[in-house]
Order: C-alpha cells, then sequence, then structure tokens
C-alpha cells in the first residue's frame, strides 16, 4: 500500500483529496491541517466521493504534522505560500520521503527559489509543480498546431481574474506551448493601487502584466474590476487562436483557411491529483513541470512584483503577499 501525505485540507487541499481517495486500497492517505473547520470540510468532500466508490482509499486527519509516519511514497503541499517552503524543509527533514507535488505560487521571497535547489539536489528529491493546464487535452492539440508557425503572442483579459496568484498559471501554459524561456516581467502598466485579495493577509494587482520571452515571444495579462470572462488569444504571422476555457471552446483562425474549433476539454483538480500521483509513482515522470522548470518561471515573476510592491506599496520587506 502506497502512502500519501497531503499538508493543507483547505479549499484545494479538498480537492486534491477528493482525487487521492478515488486510488482506492492502493493508498492510505495522512492529512495534516490545523484548522478543524477545514478538517470537516475535507471529511465531508471524501465523503461525496467515496459513495460512489465501490472501494476508496483511507485518509487520516490530523492537526499535527508530528503525526505523518516516518515514511511516505508521495508527498503534497497545499499549503499558502507563505509558509511552503519552511513545511517543505521540515517534512524533507522529518519523514523520508522523495516525491512531492508543490502548489503555487511557490515561495513569497526570493531566497527560498535558492534554498529549494539545494534542499532538492542535496536530498535527491524529485519534485514538480501543479500547473494543471499542462493537463489538459485541448492544449496538448494546441500545442502541436501551433510549432506550424515560429513567433507567437499571447493575451489573457477579463475581470478579477486574480492576476497576481494566477499569472504564473498563465506564464506556464505559454512557455509549455512554446517551449520558450521567461526573461523578464514588465509591472509598469500595472495600477498604481493595491487590492485585498478575497484570503486574509494577501494582496491583489489589476492592470496589465507583460512577460517576455526569448525569441520575441510575448504574453499580456490584464485584468480589471469588471464581470468580463477570461478570454485567451494567440496570435502569429498566419494564425490567431481564441480560448473561452468557460465554453470548453479554442477556436482556430489561420488565413485562407475554414475555422476551426477544438475542445479545450479543462479538469477539476478532483479529477487530476490521483493520476498524477500514479503517473510519478508508477513511472517516475508526469506531465507537470518540475521544481527546476517552474522556478525558472517564478523566480522573474516575484522578483519583478516585489519591486513594484514595494514601489508602490512603501513597505521594504522581503516578500510578496500573493498566494
Amino acid at each position: 500500500m502506497k502512502r500519501i501525505g497531503l499538508i493543507g485540507a483547505g479549499q484545494l487541499g479538498s480537492r486534491h483529496l477528493q482525487s487521492l481517495v478515488s486510488l482506492g486500497p492502493c493508498a492510505e492517505i495522512f492529512v495534516v491541517e490545523p484548522n478543524g473547520d477545514a478538517i470537516e470540510t475535507a471529511a465531508i468532500r471524501v465523503a461525496e466521493v467515496a459513495q460512489s466508490l465501490t472501494q476508496s482509499s483511507i485518509a487520516h486527519f490530523s492537526e499535527s504534522m508530528a503525526s505523518l509516519p516516518e515514511k511516505l511514497d508521495f508527498c503534497i503541499v497545499a499549503t499558502g505560500a507563505k509558509s511552503r517552503y519552511s513545511l517543505f524543509e521540515q517534512i524533507v527533514q522529518q519523514v523520508e520521503v522523495k516525491n512531492f507535488l508543490l502548489e503555487k505560487v511557490l515561495f513569497q521571497d526570493l531566497a527560498s527559489y535558492e534554498h529549494a535547489r539545494h534542499l532538492v539536489k542535496d536530498h535527491h528529491l524529485k519534485v514538480w509543480v501543479n500547473c494543471p493546464r499542462r493537463l489538459f487535452r485541448g492544449y496538448a492539440r494546441l500545442k502541436m498546431y501551433m510549432q506550424q508557425d515560429i513567433a507567437w503572442k499571447m493575451s489573457v483579459t477579463g475581470g478579477q481574474w486574480g492576476l497576481a496568484c494566477n499569472a504564473i498559471h498563465f506564464i506556464d501554459l505559454f512557455a509549455f506551448l512554446t517551449e520558450r524561456v521567461l526573461e523578464r516581467v514588465d509591472c509598469g502598466e500595472l495600477h498604481q493601487k493595491l487590492f485585498e485579495s478575497q484570503r486574509a493577509d494577501y494582496i491583489e494587482f489589476n492592470g496589465t502584466l507583460q512577460a517576455y520571452f526569448d525569441r520575441g515571444h510575448q504574453l499580456s495579462m490584464s485584468c480589471e474590476e469588471t464581470d468580463e470572462p477570461v478570454e485567451i488569444r494567440l496570435q502569429s504571422e498566419q494564425t490567431q487562436i481564441i480560448i473561452r476555457e468557460d465554453l470548453d471552446k479554442a477556436t482556430i483562425l489561420k488565413k485562407g483557411q475554414d475555422s476551426v474549433h477544438i475542445p479545450i476539454s479543462p479538469r477539476y483538480q478532483s479529477e487530476l491529483t490521483g493520476g498524477v500521483v500514479q503517473n510519478i509513482l508508477s513511472f517516475g515522470c508526469c506531465k507537470l513541470p518540475t521544481i527546476q522548470e517552474s522556478s525558472q518561471l517564478h523566480y522573474p515573476l516575484i522578483r519583478d512584483l516585489l519591486s513594484f510592491y514595494r514601489d508602490t506599496s512603501g513597505d521594504q520587506q522581503e516578500f510578496l503577499p500573493i498566494t
């Protein structure tokens, strides 16, 4: 039986848990969550899934890290970004485990990326970062289609989609589709005003964030205080692709050809995690980015947003309060 740790069973962590229990009797899950209300909600969500399964995994709930067994086959860290590195380090020191899945944004401060690099290398860890759009069938199909053209620009527009906490999703998606390297992020078009996030103690930005990749590839992400749905557009010299995930549709417009429509097939976290864990434990790999790949995308984003945050707020702290 495989032993799996889940650190954090809040809104997202409980969705990971719903997927994990579908692994059945081959898995035993150890959940650590200090908030009693969150544990209660997670238990209810587990029950919702278990009633439709012939057999479900056993889930143990605890408020303390001390409850973790001495050895785990896999561990998911689904806490907020503020405590993620310290918990990651604590688990590595306390438990024998080599395979990790970390939520994003990875870390709020720049020093943690260097610390994590050494931790992974010194302990020979295999770590992936949960940027799940790489698992959507439609994006894998679009990636193959986009190889026909050379230079691409991508834009993301919409209202109240959480620019600070979700920008990394689209940066990762564009890196996946184009296989290009992020060089810098430009915050010059962000609004000179900070907003309180829906989550306590975190902030958000509105306006436009530009991300520049090598070989002229560019990503523009705009978020405003409107109710406009999120729309993704990919543009090359010959092709335009318009994506509406809420409508499960990508429209491909190529010069001189009829338009083509393909489904994006978005999937909930409760449908994904179990398969990711199975692939890693069975084959040692999955389609998600490794921590090495994801850190190369996170670091410029956190670096440049932190500089903007300091200039805007006047607060010279070393961490960016986003999650």
